[in-house]
């Protein structure tokens, strides 16, 4: 179970037509509960009030997101970004983002992207559980969040005024990976 309340604000600003700014503020505040599954999905019995109370966190997350689209000539665009995460439950997480739009022709296009993200660790990965038959499952509070790193290269074919064909290679790297042993 989980309660949360969560706020944003997004402006963007057109500075002149081949520049623009794009501002957004987010805030949320979790609760998150002790519950009848275990972390990733793993079937967990009801916990008992002492694992309950050790799941139950309440979490603070703050996003900050500054990005920068410009267009680099006729056929060239791009966009510059940085997100910052401030929360309650682990450093502050900075995550680029990167991005270059290539207008081969008036019917091809190459995207060229570089990212980044993180995912957090499962209120329930911090906690003692008893998984049924798959067995117990010790917590850890220690838990960093799991960081990616995205590499990404897409060809994007129009065909017609409705069809698009979009072919993508790409590359993860994650750092952190939370698994259950």
């Amino acid at each position: 179970n989980t309660k949360s309340i969560m706020i944003h604000q997004a402006n963007r600003i057109n500075i002149v037509d081949w520049y623009s700014i794009y501002v957004s503020v987010d805030h949320e505040d979790m609760e998150s509960l002790g519950a009848t599954a275990g972390a990733r999905g793993n079937p967990a019995v009801q916990p008992d009030a002492a694992t309950r109370d050790a799941a139950t966190r309440n979490l603070s997350f703050t996003n900050i997101s500054l990005q920068n689209e410009f267009k680099i000539g006729e056929k060239v665009k791009s966009v510059l970004g940085l997100m910052s995460e401030i929360s309650n439950a682990y450093d502050t997480v900075y995550i680029p983002r990167v991005s270059v739009m290539w207008d081969v022709t008036q019917n091809s296009i190459v995207k060229f992207l570089y990212g980044g993200g993180y995912i957090l660790p499962d209120p329930l990965s911090r906690a003692d559980q008893i998984l049924g038959a798959t067995g117990n499952t010790k917590g850890r509070n220690d838990l960093d969040p799991e960081k990616l790193e995205s590499y990404e290269i897409n060809w994007i074919q129009k065909m017609g005024s409705n069809v698009r064909a979009n072919t993508s290679v790409y590359l993860n790297k994650v750092d952190d990976m939370i698994n259950v042993v």
